[in-house]
């Protein structure tokens, strides 16, 4: 792990640029120590518990909201496509054929969203990267909340338009960068998630479309993390609040609730037909695997039946239960959302506030070795001294398991020791 290697051409400047790193030699010190958080070997499907690197541990660092993955009706789902299909396309959708599951795919996102159309993409990423790169251009100007996902902001960049960040859902800067733009030409877009999910807290949905529409500019929301638990079709955060008919673009992704892979845009004939043949990543990329698209289509289903109404409850039960737990024990952990109807909930993602890398890291390895597997941010996925420990909590986590990852979370983090010992 993270070993580069001998190279056999010295072009590149790999091992000195590598000598170099101070990133890299703290990530290989914690790999030769057996300490290092990422990259850990998941040797069985995420569920409420999995088992990672031998050992069965309460898993916390998937973003199984629903509790889907694993589950028997994907897997079939999954193994007809493959029996009929095969495991790969072969080639790109324009030029080889689109199969037809794809198609349906789409027809369902559509339906479920109530938009015109929808097109898929073989990932989460390559959607938001897909559509910004396909939509603006050198002439045109971006409003990316600061704390949106990478995709989006490269996609930004990777599109050539000029960026105006806005602090994290704040309006006013938000606005401020809107005046000072008024007289720029080209198009102009916003971008932003509906949940983000580092924090756990929502966009303010109604406030900012209501500048987009003050000062003409188009609204394009991310809703990977929020589809599936928020709205009363569980589309996301824009239809919670009643504002889905005001974004002009509207992203999703089949990896977090819908426990499959891909990621899809939804919205006008005109929209996804633009996108259809103008994005690269779309255009020239082999269509993905059949066996997650039918595997989608069976989450989809479900979540849209009663039984997701009722998952989507028991994963912001449980949310509640974590995060109430957590700060019973004086652990920083944000105090929740309020939803469209005035009632306070806490998202699926629980993130406890740590500070300092080297003390995130002890209190990770704390955790993982007494049976809790979480997620770690570090810089640069957070300010430096801010690393958090993110809990993603699943509809099928028992009260059991959420008091134990309490008790074994909190002690981890109450007692890391703060100490750099990365050997960097």
């Amino acid at each position: 792990m993270f070993d580069v290697g001998v190279l056999q051409t010295s072009k590149l400047n790999i091992q000195a640029r590598a000598q170099e790193d101070s990133r890299l030699a703290s990530l290989r010190y914690y790999a030769a120590c057996n300490r290092l958080p990422f990259f850990r070997r998941v040797e069985s499907a995420p569920g409420p518990t999995s088992v990672i690197e031998g050992k069965t541990r309460i898993m916390f660092g998937s973003n199984n909201s629903l509790g889907l993955c694993g589950d028997r009706r994907l897997v079939d789902a999954a193994n007809r496509a493959t029996e009929l299909y095969g495991p790969a396309c072969g080639g790109a959708p324009p030029h080889c054929g689109t199969l037809r599951v794809k198609v349906e795919l789409e027809e369902l996102l559509a339906d479920w969203y109530g938009t015109e159309a929808a097109l898929v993409f073989n990932s989460g990423y390559l959607a938001n990267v897909g559509a910004i790169t396909a939509l603006l251009g050198a002439a045109d100007l971006a409003f990316p909340d600061s704390e949106a996902h990478t995709s989006l902001h490269d996609g930004i960049r990777l599109s050539g338009a000029s960026s105006r960040y806005f602090a994290h859902n704040d309006l006013n800067s938000l606005e401020r960068n809107l005046i000072r733009t008024a007289e720029r030409g080209g198009t102009k877009l916003i971008v932003i998630d509906g949940l983000y999910s580092m924090q756990g807290d929502v966009a303010p949905m109604e406030s900012i479309v209501a500048l987009a529409n003050k000062y003409n500019v188009a609204l394009y929301v991310d809703e990977a993390h929020s589809l599936g638990v928020f709205g009363p079709n569980r589309t996301g955060i824009a239809e919670e609040y009643g504002c889905a008919k005001d974004v002009d673009v509207l992203m999703g992704s089949m990896s977090k609730a819908i426990a499959s892979t891909g990621g899809f845009i939804v919205g006008s004939r005109d929209l996804i037909d633009v996108l259809r043949l103008r994005s690269s990543q779309h255009m020239f990329t082999a269509t993905g695997a059949p066996a997650a698209m039918a595997a989608s289509i069976a989450g989809i289903d479900i979540i849209r039946s009663p039984e997701g109404s009722q998952r989507a409850e028991a994963v912001l039960a449980n949310a509640r239960a974590l995060r109430d737990g957590l700060m019973s024990h004086g652990l920083q952990v944000r105090a929740g959302i309020v939803r469209a109807d005035g009632s306070h909930v806490v998202a699926p993602h629980v993130s406890v506030w740590i500070g300092p890398e080297a003390r995130a890291i002890a209190a990770w390895n704390d955790a993982f070795d007494n049976g809790v597997f979480c997620s770690l941010a570090v810089a640069p996925a957070v300010g430096e001294n801010d690393a958090l420990m993110r809990c993603c909590v699943s509809a099928t986590h028992s009260p059991a398991q959420i008091d134990r990852a309490v008790d074994v979370i909190a002690s981890a983090v109450l007692n890391a020791e703060d100490t750099n010992n990365s050997g960097a």
